[in-house]
């Protein structure tokens, strides 16, 4: 396995940091004619680090900021043993900042059981220069390292449950577990406990990428889904940007048949992610069309074509619904004419690309959505009238 940096500076970092969750208590205190040797200006530097990655640990947590995508080696030859880590920057368990400067190119290694790809955080001494005075020794030539450089390094790891999440029920497993575990996870999440300077790291010092599985004939799939993603800021959230009916108004089946073409189309203003399975991602689980003669009255749940459920288009902007044709058809006893037609989309379980749950709660009837908090119920609805209204106001005008 091995990691090509495109360009960036590489001299083979190695994690010297020591880092062992105490946090310096002490700092300088200046005054005129003070003598200052090397452990003082370092106390200061030391004193601002610790408690910054103390303040990034407890107020912030650790995982993926932003970026740090992974994806298959775009150079066909490569794709099938290498991927590339797109630039990013994470927080590791010590509230250490990960910085990957530039996309990474990564091979695989050779495994039959699925691991994990992840980032460390690395710390090296460079820049060696000679030093006036060296203590201890009488050698002229003596030289020290001048600067610290952080790094990102991209390992392997086994996959364990509490670094990478796993659905245990997911197959019809028995989830009468002990309940001695669940006490354990109480106690882990309760509160501090008067230990909480203290880091809890369940990956080690690694961030989870990706989870790779191996397949039989060569080739591997990507699992994002258990990628820990910190919260981006509320103005970095995915909004619901524009749906293609209006939002409290009306529409003739005709408009619904000709223009819209039988979709209830809903645009974000940043692609989702994809995915195949019904527990997450825009899905007939999560993009629920329902009907009903009036807002009194009980709502049905608006058929679909069977090929067509509800799904994310390929550019992973536009979550759409397709009314079954039957319903909007210009005559027939199930079209639906004189009823109101209610959307509603589960922005809990929508990811974005970078796995955040779309800020999706349509506050006021406006657009973008939002409240500035992930997830989220969007709801909407329209009126749809029969075509003889749309030919009775064409003729008024």
């Amino acid at each position: 396995m091995s990691a090509r940096r495109c360009g960036c500076h590489d001299d083979g970092s190695h994690d010297h940091s020591g880092h062992t969750g105490e946090v310096e208590a002490e700092r300088n205190r200046y005054f005129t004619g003070k003598f200052m040797a090397a452990r003082d200006f370092a106390a200061d530097t030391d004193y601002l680090l610790d408690h910054h990655r103390l303040h990034n640990r407890l107020l912030h947590g650790w995982g993926i900021v932003c970026g740090l995508d992974v994806h298959r080696h775009p150079r066909p030859e490569c794709a099938r043993t290498w991927v590339v880590v797109t630039a990013g920057f994470a927080l590791d368990c010590h509230g250490r900042e990960l910085i990957l400067r530039c996309d990474t190119a990564f091979e695989l290694p050779e495994r039959a059981e699925p691991y994990l790809l992840c980032a460390k955080f690395t710390e090296e001494q460079v820049e060696p220069v000679p030093t006036l005075y060296a203590e201890g020794t009488g050698d002229p030539h003596h030289r020290e390292y001048n600067r610290f450089r952080d790094g990102v390094q991209l390992v392997v790891a086994d996959v364990t449950p509490g670094c990478w999440p796993d659905d245990p029920c997911e197959d019809g497993d028995d989830c009468d577990g002990d309940d001695n575990d669940c006490a354990d996870d109480d106690r882990r999440h309760r509160g501090c406990g008067g230990r909480c300077p203290e880091p809890e790291c369940p990956c080690g010092n690694l961030v989870p990428l990706a989870r790779i599985i191996p397949l039989p004939e060569g080739g591997f799939e990507l699992d994002l889904d258990g990628r820990r993603v910190q919260p981006p800021s509320p103005a970095d959230l995915t909004h619901i940007t524009h749906v293609n009916w209006p939002h409290g108004g009306a529409v003739t089946l005709r408009h619904l048949r000709e223009h819209l073409r039988g979709e209830l189309r809903i645009r974000f203003d940043r692609p989702l992610r994809h995915s195949h399975r019904a527990g997450h991602g825009v899905n007939p689980y999560t993009f629920v069309v329902q009907y009903a003669t009036g807002p009194s009255e009980a709502l049905a749940f608006l058929p679909y074509p069977e090929e067509l459920p509800a799904r994310l288009e390929d550019d992973g902007c536009v979550a759409v619904f397709t009314i079954d044709p039957s319903y909007i058809a210009g005559h027939g006893r199930r079209a639906l004419r004189d009823t109101t037609v209610f959307v509603s989309l589960r922005c809990d379980f929508i990811p974005d690309c970078r796995g955040v749950p779309v800020d999706g709660n349509h506050l006021r009837g406006r657009l973008p959505s939002g409240d500035g908090v992930q997830g989220g119920l969007f709801e909407s609805w329209f009126e749809v009238r029969d075509d003889d209204d749309d030919d009775d106001r064409r003729t008024e005008r």
